[in-house]
């Protein structure tokens, strides 16, 4: 199976892992900081430095309205002529003018002005001012906004005659957010962080400066009581706002004497070199660990969002956990994860929040300034992209300031990353899809997190069709890779591959409509800063598909209705590969479920985004699975590097581990991080455990099946899996115990033989068991 490395995709038996940002199930909904710092450091150790004059002139054509928006050359000419431009109206006045006044000095020319007068001396001297606070990062704040500030006033009269530019609709201000947190609901959980300063549009300043303003007031007046604010105190009053009305972040930092740490992570099992360019962020709530993995602090305080659970409730710990947990390791040093503290991971946290925030966010822009350093961040679903840094402290790079506000400003909100056929607020809302229309429930059902990858979203709609009754669908966001097929494609293939089978018919998903938006495709920006080929590879792009809505996946069932669902899309699974449809992404939230009149509970197979056809080698770089429930070989190292060809018995060990998950190891009532088992598979999908432990952790637990805490209601569900749980404990290596194994200890690969060694557990146990048999009526059969 496993052959040499090769750089090749087209050599490869499977797809490598993804390295990205980890694609978690739905039973580690609840994270924390330090369960994505690794997988925040890996994004940020992976970005690409680009040219700062290229990115600009990349920003430039956006803002463009002719047909030379696209070409670099162009835009690189007109880049330099606004940048003469802008130091003529920024900092002609001041020329020759290089005296840094002192702060009384300042604040004493600006009581005797009665008016907020932008000026070009008055940019300078705010300059000089930021570039003498270096004591703190507050101190600097201040004259940071004020300088902003003034450069976009005096920005709006900068005319550029050799395009036709975008006039401004965005109308943006600096303000102040630190010291407070700005939060968004992602799954049901609250994440908060806390920018330093940040852009918003002047409608959203004026609601909260000047509250009592029920008409609409000038901008200059919205920055004078900015600046006033300002100038009070240190912690000046900051508004209250959201995520989706910041624009823009900027994270200030002091200079940092000590050097900066390097991460060697093995983020979703693959190890990625550490690389002095790349710094990891230390977890505020984070003290460190010790040898099996647990977080000191964690050992006094519980600091997880999930249910807390009370002792007396609480299960006791497993034997076949305590046995995995003597020989686990964590990935990362001591000392690494001592400096996770830096200004790259703070950014990416902020762009991942403006990302997550809305529906269809396409990308986010943000700005660090370390010290002198200022650099410019580009975070979309392929990855970071990050500028040269230029020493912002120096009066003669402060027109690339300039020119990146004077760019910034004429922004709408496509620019800014938020796609216009979907609302910001999506509450009852209409969009249009393939022609369509939809009107957009409250509830976002799903958001995947993290930065790199398909950042899949799912959100409730009703189908608006004149005449007709309304339909209840949902409507689902992705940023799949370009390579790939597109799911309503790979939908309409299994369809007609599995006509007339009762085991596929009505147990595949329905869709209604699908739009694929080549605009947004991530290669674009690629391609024009000429970035190498293979780091284009791997481009994604925005996609919708309306599907049917279902009535819930698997793990809100319980008992006999568990049961018949599990075993609808296992049957529905092999019959499609027996076609040569291959799913490839088995999880609990891709198994789901509808009711049927007459018929009870049906189970049915979904999510095909990652589903190939047997004949296709792809050269797409997506993941093989969600980690958790990947097959124990899929998780080694050559599994990971896709040098294991993907087999059907992958993918039937998969659906074991999705009923151990849901039956066995945590059911949904027990769900208590502080559970070791719930601890152990969030360590392993966010990287902190190595996929070796992650493995044993997982032979330890079928070795051990039968001491598994369970529920009352789940329990007649895992006895019968149970039994399957030989049949991948014999693939698990040798010399292990096994209670009351059977006597069939028969291995193959063949599919055929694999399905019928699940049926005949099936039919045997269901003979013991007549609560759980629909005896042959249910669907056909």
């Amino acid at each position: 199976m496993a052959q040499d490395a090769d750089a090749d995709q087209n050599k490869l038996e499977s797809t490598p892992y993804a390295q990205g940002a980890a694609p978690y199930a739905s039973l580690i909904e609840k994270l924390h900081r330090e369960d994505v710092a690794q997988s925040i450091a890996r994004d940020v150790n992976a970005r690409q430095n680009v040219d700062l004059k290229s990115f600009l002139s990349y920003l430039l054509g956006r803002i463009r309205l002719d047909k030379a928006r696209e070409l670099p050359s162009d835009n690189l000419e007109l880049l330099e002529d606004l940048l003469k431009k802008v130091k003529k109206v920024c900092m002609e006045d001041s020329k020759g003018d290089t005296s840094r006044k002192s702060k009384s000095k300042r604040k004493e020319e600006e009581e005797e002005m009665n008016t907020w007068t932008p000026s070009s001396s008055r940019l300078t001297s705010l300059h000089n001012e930021f570039a003498e606070a270096t004591k703190t990062e507050s101190e600097s704040y201040r004259p940071w906004i004020c300088m902003t500030n003034t450069a976009l006033a005096l920005l709006k009269t900068v005319k550029l005659d050799q395009a036709n530019i975008k006039p401004i609709s965005c109308d943006i201000v600096s303000i102040r957010n630190d010291p407070k947190t700005v939060g968004y609901v992602h799954n049901g959980t609250i994440v908060r962080r806390k920018p330093d300063t940040i852009l918003i549009d002047r409608s959203i300043a004026q609601r909260f400066y000047l509250p009592d303003e029920a008409t609409t007031v000038a901008w200059e007046t919205i920055a004078k009581k900015i600046e006033s604010e300002e100038a009070k105190s240190l912690e000046p009053y900051t508004a209250n706002v959201a995520w989706e009305d910041i624009q823009y972040c900027c994270e200030h930092k002091r200079k940092s004497s000590k050097p900066r740490p390097t991460l060697s992570g093995f983020g979703l099992g693959v190890s990625v070199p550490g690389q002095s360019s790349g710094s990891v962020k230390r977890p505020l709530e984070q003290e460190g660990f010790d040898g099996v993995g647990t977080s000191r602090k964690a050992t006094k305080k519980n600091n997880t969002s999930s249910p807390v659970q009370s002792s007396a409730s609480k299960p006791s710990l497993s034997y076949s956990m305590m046995t995995a947990s003597h020989s686990t390791r964590i990935s990362g040093s001591e000392e690494s994860s001592a400096e996770w503290n830096h200004a790259a991971n703070q950014g990416a946290e902020y762009g991942l929040a403006r990302l997550g925030s809305v529906q269809a966010a396409t990308h986010a822009i943000g700005s660090i300034r370390e010290g002198h350093s200022f650099t410019i961040q580009w975070y979309d679903r392929q990855g970071i992209l990050s500028t040269n840094s230029i020493n912002i402290y120096e009066i003669d790079n402060l027109p690339l300031y300039l020119a990146f506000l004077f760019i910034i400003q004429r922004f709408d909100l496509a620019d800014w990353g938020t796609h216009p056929d979907f609302p910001v607020n999506p509450a009852d809302a209409t969009i249009i899809v393939d022609g369509k229309k939809f009107r957009l429930g409250k509830d976002v059902l799903h958001k995947q997190w993290g930065i790199q990858g398909r950042s899949t979203s799912v959100i409730e709609c009703l189908e608006v069709v004149d005449h007709m009754e309304p339909r209840s669908c949902v409507v689902k966001v992705s940023f799949p890779e370009e390579s790939r097929r597109l799911e309503h494609d790979l939908v309409d293939e299994a369809k007609r591959r599995g006509d007339g089978d009762s085991r596929v018919d009505h147990h595949i998903p329905e869709y209604v409509a699908h739009q694929e938006y080549k605009e947004t495709s991530t290669s674009k920006i690629r391609r024009f800063l000429g970035l190498p080929l293979h780091t284009i590879t791997g481009s994604r792009r925005m996609y919708a598909i309306v599907l049917i809505k279902l009535d819930g996946t698997i793990r809100m069932l319980k008992g006999k209705d568990y049961w018949r669902v599990w075993w609808d899309c296992f049957e529905c699974h092999f019959a499609l590969w027996k076609t040569g449809f291959r799913h490839r992404d088995i999880s609990d939230t891709n198994l789901m479920y509808r009711n049927v009149v007459g018929s009870g509970k049906v189970g049915v197979l979904s999510d095909f985004d990652l589903s190939s056809l047997e004949s296709e080698r792809g050269r797409n770089t997506e993941r093989i699975g969600t980690f958790p429930f990947m097959a124990c070989e899929l998780l080694s190292s050559a599994g990971l590097e896709g040098k294991i060809r993907h087999e059907y018995h992958h993918d039937a060990e998969s659906f074991f581990w999705v009923a151990f998950f849901d039956t066995a190891l945590y059911p949904k009532e027990e769900r208590d991080a502080n559970n070791e088992h719930v601890s152990r598979v969030i360590k392993a999908a966010t990287g902190r455990l190595l996929p070796d432990d992650f493995v044993f952790c997982k032979q330890a637990w079928i070795s051990y099946g039968n001491r598994h805490v369970t529920t009352l209601s789940q329990k007649v569900c895992w006895d019968g899996f149970l039994k399957i749980a030989y049949i991948w404990w014999t693939r698990s290596g040798p010399g292990r115990h096994f209670q009351n194994p059977p006597t069939n200890d028969h291995l193959s690969d063949d599919p055929d033989a694999i399905y019928q060694q699940h049926i005949d557990v099936r039919r045997s146990y269901e003979a013991s068991h007549r609560e759980l048999s629909d005896d042959g009526e249910r669907n056909g059969r």
